[in-house]
């Protein structure tokens, strides 16, 4: 419930003659009216589908929210001037809207606006917002196979310098965000013939790891203010454990990951390695993967079988999502 407190003015003094402002030398060292505080009604909105997919946040072990932060740097200098954060509910029809109001100055201002997600016990998120020109994973290791690494951005201009010489001076800014990522996933579609080896005792064990290993740089970091990528690195690896498939199966989803990108389409090159128990590879398959922007890429293939030089198991059935791409490395 918003209270409301209404104060009243037991008695107020006459007040006599003209009351006038005149322009003057603000403490920024700029010509206006001081304080030439200009309300700017931030209208921020997304569209979370990632392609026709709706992206399910829910968590039986964690509940998460978007974090949304937006940080307002003057134009000429990129040094910041304000930075707020604030928290919303998870969007379940892929819809988020905020506004949110901020008081600034009247020059021309770079308004960055960053969303990501955070646990609400507090145990964080997987970025490390501290400078949205320079954001980075939280973590030292890097981490795939999690939604909650999703994140989007805006960068709008914000000209108010023509409030220099007004009052109480408004403006409404709208910020769309998008992802500066891309998404893919790999199935193993040869789940039959991994079965059968299991059989025969060519391969053995109940749990196996798919190792994914990036052959090129990947960057790790992301400027929100420019829109570009930061801090590449080369040889990135992540890692998840897989169990043996029911006996039924066809597919295995095997590992996904989302990526920082520059470009509207880019091609990442990597292997993706399957251990047995004993850390023996029995199975390994390099691709290059082509991911869009806002963009899911679902790539099917004999990962559980396949080992170099075996080429490639064409299934004349198969489904692509986004792309198929055959370049072998």
């Amino acid at each position: 419930m918003r209270k409301n407190i209404i104060y009243i003015l037991a008695a107020m003094p006459l007040l006599a003659g003209c009351l006038m402002e005149y322009p003057e030398m603000t403490a920024d060292g700029e010509l206006g009216i001081d304080p030439t505080s200009v309300t700017v009604n931030l209208e921020i909105s997304a569209d979370l589908k990632l392609g026709e997919e709706i992206p399910d946040y829910s968590d039986e072990d964690e509940a998460w929210m978007h974090r949304i932060t937006v940080a307002a740097y003057d134009a000429g200098t990129r040094l910041l001037e304000k930075k707020e954060t604030i928290y919303e509910e998870l969007a379940p029809d892929g819809e988020l809207r905020v506004d949110l109001v901020l008081k600034l100055h009247a020059k021309e201002y770079r308004i960055v606006v960053w969303a990501d997600l955070e646990s609400e016990s507090g145990s964080g998120s997987y970025y490390d917002i501290g400078n949205l020109t320079s954001i980075l994973y939280a973590e030292n290791n890097y981490r795939g196979q999690t939604m909650y690494k999703d994140a989007l951005y805006a960068s709008v201009t914000c000209d108010l310098s023509k409030y220099s010489e007004e009052w109480g001076a408004g403006e409404t800014v709208s910020a769309v965000l998008s992802r500066p990522m891309g998404v893919y996933e790999l199935v193993a579609n040869d789940v039959q013939r991994f079965l059968s080896k299991l059989e025969t005792g060519e391969v053995a064990g109940e749990t196996f790891t798919a190792r994914v290993n990036y052959d090129g740089f990947l960057p790790a970091g992301f400027n929100a203010c420019d829109g570009i990528t930061k801090h590449a690195f080369r040889y990135l690896t992540f890692r998840r454990m897989v169990r043996v498939p029911d006996s039924g199966a066809e597919e295995l989803s095997l590992v996904f990951d989302y990526v920082f990108m520059d470009d509207e389409e880019e091609i990442i090159p990597l292997t993706l390695d399957i251990l047995d128990e004993r850390g023996n590879i029995i199975a390994s398959t390099s691709l290059n993967v082509t991911c869009r922007k806002n963009g899911k890429t679902v790539i099917r293939r004999p990962f559980l079988t396949s080992m170099p030089g075996d080429g490639v198991g064409i299934d004349t059935g198969f489904e692509e999502s986004e792309d198929f791409d055959l370049g072998i490395i």
